[in-house]
């Protein structure tokens, strides 16, 4: 499959209405007034929400205080998607962030988000392939990503093109998603491709990518694998969304039960097909 076809496919497999939802701010304002929370603070409903992340508000700071933020860093989230990692770090730390995201739909709703959540002032929105940077070398104090290496097939020189961005002794951290003991999520099967569309998953596991990690020229300070604790913690999401008749007053009908199928159907590829895992690593 060539880069053009994984391209689309993975623009495809996040756009709304398709597996899972992809909320709007105008959705995501409607249910925040439900709920009850202020989207500006850092009340865990906010992140887990709107964040398509498997590893929930908690493990993400774990991350972002594994990497040292600061107020006078400026962080580049890669593949930042809709966003709601950069909103955290931005909230938590009050640093400058720009995020790039391959799909321009995701930025438009990242862009929108920034306002609502109150960060905007804080966040630059770029549409940018990993696989094609074009900032200046030294440009960024920290990089981080949450999920997204799993989809860029040449990480070889991604990961190179990372490396050159970063100033020196700066930090890399992110979370992934890993390849499971039978093989990878292309392998899944089943009801699968109704969450995502084909062909857009290149994991490998924590070996694997520390390996990767140093080729590019990072010195890895840190590699696990998160698996139990992501399971345990969608496994509870889940139950949380199934009993919680506030959620299923504040979302859309139909996207509460596409995001109760997801989580269903994700959680059954764990171990098998898909892991989790958590890096940091350094330039020197």
């Amino acid at each position: 499959m060539n880069k053009e076809v994984v391209t689309k496919n993975i623009i495809k497999s996040f756009s709304q209405n398709i597996g899972f939802p992809v909320y709007t701010a105008k959705e995501l304002q409607k249910m925040y007034e439900v709920f009850g929370v202020d989207p500006k603070s850092t009340d865990r409903r906010v992140f887990d929400t709107e964040s398509m992340s498997h590893h929930l508000q908690y493990e993400v700071i774990k991350l972002i205080k594994m990497m040292d933020v600061s107020k006078n860093d400026l962080v580049l989230d890669a593949g930042c998607g809709n966003g709601a990692p950069t909103r955290l770090i931005a909230k938590l730390c009050g640093c400058r962030i720009v995020g790039f995201d391959i799909n321009p739909n995701q930025i438009k709703k990242a862009v929108d988000c920034d306002r609502l959540e109150g960060v905007d002032h804080l966040i630059e929105r770029k549409v940018r392939d990993v696989h094609e940077l074009d900032f200046p070398p030294n440009t960024f104090d920290k990089i981080f990503h949450n999920e997204t290496i799993c989809h860029w097939m040449d990480k070889k020189n991604a990961l190179a093109g990372l490396y050159d961005v970063l100033k020196k002794d700066g930090i890399m951290g992110f979370h992934d998603w890993l390849r499971g003991d039978k093989g990878n999520l292309n392998d899944a099967g089943g009801g699968f491709p109704g969450v995502y569309a084909e062909g857009v998953w290149f994991q490998h596991n924590v070996e694997e990518t520390k390996a990767l990690l140093g080729q590019a020229g990072f010195f890895v300070l840190h590699g696990e694998d998160t698996t139990d604790i992501v399971d345990r913690g969608l496994r509870a999401r889940l139950r949380e969304l199934q009993m919680s008749e506030v959620y299923s007053k504040a979302a859309p009908e139909e996207y509460f039960h596409k995001s109760i199928n997801y989580f269903k159907v994700m959680i059954e590829t764990h171990y098998d097909y898909l892991k989790y895992g958590r890096f940091l690593c350094k330039k020197n």
